[in-house]
């Protein structure tokens, strides 16, 4: 098969991850793959410029700055894309995220044997007016659509029941982590709390993730004050990036709570296995989620995880983590104060054995190509 991934970025995301390992895993098998993305850059593409298989392309050759440039680009994206499109001839166009499934749409209108597919990964979430126009643009679109993707149960259930998603199909295929790279990465982990400063003796607890209100940082935060309060041997560290914005006024809110010496500001990694494998535990505190892939890939390097009731995450943890509800940070700083005394009923190996089992990227795979193979026997 001819396959288009369209996506606008290639930023460190959860969609972004999954895009990448697709494309690079589905053009292994043989299929001539294609990564369409609104601009170049980002640390995800850095996979795709070293695969010779996967050809990206940048329907823009760089971001405008002023506002009145970046609106025009926006506006002449779909074009560019149609175009692109024409050139490929793919027979399964797959576009992830609002914005891009809307472009991709526009993109797809009469190309009868260009079968367009929409990835759906979100649940119960607040959005602001950018990211709500898309949304309801795809919603009333949705019947049009040959088949949409979701990666989580909840995420289904919510389109649909919540915001009116009425595609032909809709199938769920849950993301796929790959437990080749997320494996636990000891060495590299010692050496990594002693660059931060952490001991062997100290809790070492971590969220991982961009900077959008959405992921709960917040609250990570006021969980990391009451629990401080507590127990002088503990350490937290954000790993991310993203929104300057709010990365300031997280920044602002550590110093409000006194646990600004208590907080390292990792910002955005390449080594993430010895990131996880480094915590004693990751904390979850997201809003809303499809599947959460830090809890998968944290747990497949034998990370224990604390995650909100969003989303699959629940799901992904099957018991072997703790739960809580989000925006609940008396209870997020209690099962944090207690990590000694629930810790060890989740042995590593478990956690990873849980990822290796059930959420393994041959799976996830599979399933996309063979619906990609039906859906292209439609055209």
């Amino acid at each position: 098969m001819r396959i288009v991934f369209v996506i606008g970025q290639l930023s460190i995301g959860g969609a972004e991850r999954q895009l990448v390992v697709l494309a690079r895993v589905l053009a292994e098998r043989g299929h001539e793959v294609t990564v369409a993305t609104f601009f170049p850059g980002g640390e995800s593409g850095r996979v795709l410029l070293e695969n010779p298989r996967i050809n990206w392309v940048p329907v823009c050759d760089s971001r405008r700055q002023s506002k009145a440039a970046r609106l025009l680009q926006l506006i002449d994206i779909p074009r560019r894309l149609r175009r692109l499109l024409s050139e490929a001839q793919p027979d399964v166009v797959y576009s992830m995220l609002h914005l891009s499934n809307f472009y991709a749409w526009l993109a797809t209108r009469g190309k009868r044997n260009s079968q367009l597919v929409w990835g759906f990964r979100t649940s119960n979430i607040q959005l602001n007016w950018e990211r709500l126009l898309p949304e309801r643009l795809c919603s009333w679109l949705s019947p049009t659509v040959p088949l949409i993707i979701a990666n989580s149960w909840v995420g289904a259930d919510y389109a649909v029941s919540q915001r009116g998603f009425r595609p032909k199909r809709f199938e769920v295929i849950v993301n796929g982590i790959d437990t080749h790279v997320f494996q636990p990465k000891l060495e590299p982990a010692k050496h990594l709390r002693t660059n931060w400063g952490v001991g062997s003796d100290s809790l070492l607890v971590g969220i991982v993730g961009r900077f959008d209100p959405i992921k709960g940082h917040d609250v990570f935060l006021r969980a990391a004050g009451l629990v401080a309060q507590r127990n002088v041997n503990v350490r937290f560290v954000i790993v991310g990036g993203g929104n300057d914005h709010h990365n300031q006024s997280l920044q602002r809110l550590a110093d409000e709570l006194g646990v600004q010496g208590k907080v390292i500001w990792a910002g955005p990694r390449n080594d993430m296995p010895a990131v996880y494998t480094a915590l004693d535990v990751l904390v979850s505190c997201s809003h809303g989620e499809g599947f959460t892939n830090v809890v998968g890939e944290a747990m497949a390097c034998g990370t224990p995880c604390i995650v909100t009731n969003v989303g699959d995450s629940a799901s992904i943890v099957g018991g072997l983590g703790r739960i809580v509800q989000p925006g609940d940070v008396n209870s997020l700083a209690r099962e944090i104060s207690t990590y000694e005394d629930w810790a060890g009923e989740f042995p590593a190996e478990e956690l990873r054995s849980r990822i290796v089992q059930n959420f393994s990227v041959d799976v996830l795979c599979d399933k996309t190509e063979s619906a990609f193979r039906k859906v292209s026997s439609f055209g």
